[in-house]
């Protein structure tokens, strides 16, 4: 069954799960799960299930080709459940459990590149209301795929220490456990828009008010050691974005099409 991808890991709730956590197939169709719970709840936790799922970028065929076109490979982003367990595990109220492996059948996964996923939910099918948690296991994966070992993507890893979490490393392709061999400081784009009365109340213009708070703002990164940098590319009023002069917000596609024009990152 297809649906959207999960959005857990962007909420905050008492039952989480405890990491490390695995998954290993040695064929590809079959593999073991195996994690901890959290419950930091004031209630004893024992109705609990988990499901692994794919995001992938899946590739189909386009049937109705001509006899002068070719048939092309299209892609598209789906997520699919492949097997849900129950978890025979009760959890005392704020209390971690040992960490349990469960087996599950893999099914048949689509052509294409996926990640993993493992959701965690109190009901018997995966719900986007009931979601607890959510872990993404490292690497991409292109089918067909006959084993793995994976482990969870733990943002929060910097085994050298240098500021930079292990899986940002390996994205750039800097060495995760070298300190000398990390990315360059990343350098946030800022694109100012401001209202005509904006700076009536302060005691100096536009540009230097803005520049005072990018320098405030890279000095509190650079005390707490945050590897993070502001860059003023621009401040605007309404004698160049007419729209700021108007009681409505501004509309997604002039903002998108600014940040595109100023090449920023960000517009505040």
């Amino acid at each position: 069954m297809f649906g959207f991808p999960t959005l857990a890991q962007f909420e905050r709730t008492q039952i989480n799960f405890n990491c490390p956590c695995t998954l290993q197939s040695s064929d590809g169709e079959t593999a073991e799960i195996s994690f901890g719970l959290v419950n930091n709840t004031n209630g004893t936790v024992d109705e609990l299930y988990a499901t692994v799922g794919i995001v992938a970028n899946v590739l189909t065929s386009d049937d109705e080709s001509s006899d002068d076109e070719s048939s092309d490979d299209e892609s598209n982003s789906s997520a699919a459940f492949l097997d849900t367990v129950t978890l025979e595990v009760s959890v005392e109220p704020q209390s971690t459990s040992e960490s349990v492996s469960y087996e599950i059948d893999l099914g048949l996964i689509p052509e294409g590149n996926y990640y993993f996923e493992l959701l965690l939910h109190n009901t018997e099918t995966p719900d986007g209301d009931q979601l607890l948690d959510s872990v993404w296991f490292k690497g991409l994966h292109e089918t067909p795929s006959t084993s793995f070992d994976l482990e969870d993507a733990n943002y929060l890893l910097d085994s050298d220490g240098d500021g930079v979490a292990d899986l940002n490393e390996e994205h750039v392709g800097t060495d995760p456990e070298d300190p000398a061999s990390k990315p360059e400081d990343p350098t946030v784009d800022v694109l100012f828009l401001f209202e005509d009365d904006a700076f009536e109340h302060y005691n100096t213009d536009s540009t230097t008010h803005l520049a005072h708070i990018v320098h405030v703002t890279n000095e509190m990164y650079e005390k707490s050691e945050s590897a993070i940098k502001f860059r003023a590319v621009g401040a605007l009023d309404s004698s160049t974005v007419s729209e700021l002069s108007s009681p409505a917000p501004l509309e997604e596609s002039r903002y998108l099409e600014l940040m595109d024009e100023y090449q920023a990152d960000l517009v505040a």
